[in-house]
């Protein structure tokens, strides 16, 4: 058990960690969809004697040897960051930024001839691909534990306490019993994430900033992708707790900090985003989708791929499920707001 067991080693309360803490993220998943279920499950995990990842040393990642990415992103060169997080980043001076993201290489984006953490917005025209944005910040994941992309002793990231935290304060924030106090909880979820990317001697003071807000976007290839002071594709949430605030202003305090520390989990960030609008993103400049994905709410999901399509077996009873086209248009059961 212990030698096939690539997560925790065999440790059984470890595992009822996890599988407590996913039922707190399903039950939150549906708040939007089913108010009350989401009420039910949420209070029922919080209660649950298994308790939750709380502390990073119960965070869940598989060891998988040879990170897939560590050859996509290294040996390929064609894998850049995305601008929008280097733009919270460097808006919020995130001490997390050096474990996230590679400086770019490409003196066209240096400050006084200092190197700059910039990436790249989606939906642009690339113009001739590498030769033009190959020197933008490609993607780096050095946490304290070891780097997950690592070609040797990488590892994919499933659940962290960062994420429970974050959670928990969502479900105060809802009212839901035994969540605790929504500001102890967000504080303690960008906690937990600046642990997991050894930058805990920073998070004091990270905490106490309201002032710093998503830095605007500049790309120096093409004038046309940047993203101006002002300009309503820029959030203006602050980091620091307010209580006076109001609490969808809130939400969007929790949940960018929690995509910021969901970071590599990619799917997971995606979900959350869609799920409550929030972080604010950059839109595409360049829709390909022929009308079909309006620009302004973005795809909603991945369509199926063509063997499935293909596929005689439960493909139409899939489609069904939907309640919509299978394209990327059609939003999932979840995505109610």
């Amino acid at each position: 058990m212990k030698k096939s067991d690539l997560i925790y080693g065999g440790d059984i309360a470890k595992w009822a960690k996890l599988a407590n803490s996913l039922k707190l993220r399903f039950a939150l998943r549906m708040s939007y969809a089913d108010p009350a279920k989401s009420k039910q499950y949420a209070e029922e995990a919080l209660a649950s004697s298994a308790g939750l990842i709380s502390d990073n040393a119960d965070n869940a990642l598989i060891n998988v040897g040879q990170h897939e990415l560590s050859f996509i992103i290294y040996s390929w060169g064609d894998c850049s960051i995305g601008a929008p997080i280097m733009a919270y980043m460097n808006g919020f001076k995130d001490p997390r930024l050096p474990a996230y993201a590679n400086p770019a290489t490409d003196p066209a984006t240096y400050i006084n001839g200092k190197p700059q953490y910039i990436g790249i917005r989606q939906g642009i025209n690339l113009i001739n691909g590498q030769p033009t944005y190959g020197g933008y910040s490609q993607p780096a994941a050095r946490a304290a534990s070891g780097d997950y992309f690592s070609g040797v002793n990488g590892k994919f990231k499933l659940f962290t306490a960062a994420e429970t935290w974050f959670l928990k304060a969502e479900a105060a924030l809802r009212g839901y019993s035994g969540a605790g106090d929504i500001q102890a909880n967000y504080q303690a979820g960008v906690s937990q994430s600046f642990g997991e990317w050894g930058k805990s001697a920073d998070v004091a003071a990270y905490l106490t900033d309201g002032v710093s807000t998503e830095a605007p976007y500049i790309d120096p290839k093409n004038s046309d992708n940047n993203v101006l002071a002002g300009d309503s594709q820029l959030s203006t949430i602050t980091i620091a707790w307010n209580n006076g605030d109001s609490n969808e202003k809130k939400l969007e305090r929790i949940i960018t900090q929690k995509w910021l520390a969901l970071y590599p989990d990619g799917p997971e960030a995606w979900t959350e985003q869609r799920r409550t609008g929030y972080p604010v993103l950059f839109k595409v400049r360049k829709n390909d989708s022929g009308g079909l994905i309006n620009t302004d709410q973005m795809i909603r999901r991945v369509p199926f791929t063509n063997d499935t399509k293909n596929s005689t077996f439960n493909y139409a009873q899939a489609v069904q499920q939907l309640g919509g086209p299978d394209n990327g248009a059609t939003k999932l059961w979840w995505d109610k707001k």
